[in-house]
């Protein structure tokens, strides 16, 4: 049991970072949305197709490549540091192996998509596995030791890096290029701060006691990314090959568009909670309370912004993306669904990770994969809507399967999940049916930006003005929630 010192301790290191973590996500997400936009009206859909047909073998690695250590050492109650010793040792072996893997494996790969330029890209994009390498321990020592402050700042400034190299070589014309060594850029100035501040003396060993400890839970946290991994890129994957490039494209923005909330809000605060769910791991009350509130500002988050993205897609894609990207429309109003149910499904995967139970996670992300690889198949013989309706509906069902099992795991009643996203729901339908009343009374022949902006402006005053009806102290309590 924690000490209430210790727990007091905890609230206030993740409130900090989750105040951090909030602020950079923002910048981020705003920079990388700028990024996107400038890229889409530079480059073609077929670059930004290619790109994600490379993305896909590289984060394959990638997932692998860690080898679910870094859960593992932040989970880990004491780490010493033979324990980063040994992980380090680890890593630089498993760079040097997919860097190998993928260099001898890319002519192969570029056959089977029918580009040759993928050899190219691919042999280059293996330069990144050696500063995953190098950056994994600092990052991980920051992560523990809650110093989210600073890990921000560092992401922040090498998202910079990654905007400016890609814009200019687009706007140079570079072509797919851009993204390749934006990317590297990216890696290297972020490996490089990182280093600079959050000094670790590289050390090499290796403890076969640790290594199999840290394998016994690191193995099934890789299982289940591995998985997740597969479920997240079959949809790029089987496109890009039965339906080319350029659909692949099409689904990619719509696609990024929707993981951005996913990525940057739900999996970011999630992040930043793992380490205190951890530490409350032995804690019932504390652990419950610190969920249903992280639910509830979680909801009042990610609700408005996926019912946001689904009302706004038509204009939002004609005003900021332009006509040649007009087929990505349908496909991403499907897939906010998809994204929504994914970002609490990353509310399942704190709970199985912290409590150390991560072969949960990955039965049930093999389970996914099970359905989804065969379902996506039959999809991708019609038309891309038809992909993005098969990863909702098998998403849903999953989501149940996976809440089921996490709250029997904390003794939580499913109408106390529920009830803390009663005010985000009512305030996300209060405003979705202001918009509708405004199109239909006042907006049917205005210009597309003026629609837009009067959508988004109307939102966001209805959303704040009912959630401050309904619950009239949300500031005070997001103040205490957060340890202002």
């Amino acid at each position: 049991m924690s000490s209430e010192h210790d727990i007091t301790e905890i609230r206030r290191k993740s409130s900090k970072g989750i105040k951090w973590q909030t602020f950079s996500e923002i910048f981020i997400r705003i920079f990388q949305f700028t990024t996107t936009i400038v890229l889409a009206r530079l480059l073609l859909p077929d670059d930004f197709g290619l790109i994600s047909v490379a993305l896909i073998f590289t984060q394959l690695a990638f997932v692998v490549f860690d080898f679910g250590f870094s859960a593992a050492l932040i989970q880990k109650k004491r780490v010493e540091n033979i324990h980063y010793s040994t992980t380090f040792s680890v890593y630089l072996l498993l760079a040097v192996f997919f860097i190998i893997l993928i260099f001898a494996s890319a002519p192969l790969i570029a056959s089977f998509f029918g580009h040759a330029v993928l050899q190219k890209i691919l042999r280059v994009q293996t330069i990144i596995f050696g500063f995953y390498a190098l950056s994994a321990i600092p990052r991980i020592r920051l992560i523990r030791a809650m110093r989210f402050k600073r890990l921000s700042g560092l992401q922040m400034m090498a998202a910079g890096v990654y905007g400016a190299v890609a814009v200019s070589l687009a706007w140079l014309g570079w072509g797919v290029w851009s993204f390749v060594l934006g990317s590297l850029a990216e890696q290297f100035i972020l490996t490089l701060l990182l280093f600079i501040f959050s000094p670790w003396r590289l050390s090499i060993a290796f403890d076969r006691a640790i290594f199999k400890g840290l394998l016994s839970f690191g193995g099934s946290v890789m299982g289940s990314r591995l998985s997740s991994y597969i479920n997240n890129n079959t949809p790029a994957f089987i496109i890009g090959k039965l339906m080319g490039t350029r659909e692949l494209g099409f689904f990619s923005v719509a696609y990024q568009l929707v993981e951005f909330p996913v990525q940057r809000i739900s999996k970011n605060i999630l992040r930043v909670l793992f380490p205190a769910f951890s530490k409350l791991q032995d804690d019932s009350q504390q652990f419950t309370e610190l969920f249903l509130q992280t639910v509830y500002y979680l909801g009042l988050i990610i609700l408005p912004v996926f019912a946001g993205i689904m009302l706004v897609a038509p204009l939002f894609v004609h005003v900021f993306y332009g006509a040649k990207w007009q087929a990505a429309i349908l496909p991403l109003q499907i897939l906010t669904l998809a994204g929504l149910l994914r970002s609490f499904w990353v509310v399942n995967s704190v709970i199985f990770l912290s409590k150390g139970k991560p072969q949960i996670e990955f039965h049930i992300n093999l389970f996914y994969s099970l359905l989804l690889i065969p379902g996506i198949y039959f999809a991708a013989q019609s038309e891309l809507e038809y992909v993005a309706a098969v990863m909702a509906g098998s998403m849903l069902l999953i989501l149940l399967i996976g809440q089921a099992r996490a709250f029997r795991l904390i003794e939580l009643k499913y109408r106390r999940f529920l009830k803390a996203l009663k005010i985000p729901f009512l305030a996300t339908a209060a405003f979705l049916l202001f918009d509708f009343g405004l199109e239909t009374l006042f907006l049917k022949n205005a210009s597309d930006g003026l629609r837009l902006t009067a959508y988004i402006a109307g939102s966001v005053f209805i959303y704040a003005a009912f959630v401050l009806y309904w619950d009239r102290k949300i500031f005070t309590h997001i103040k205490s929630f957060l340890g202002s």
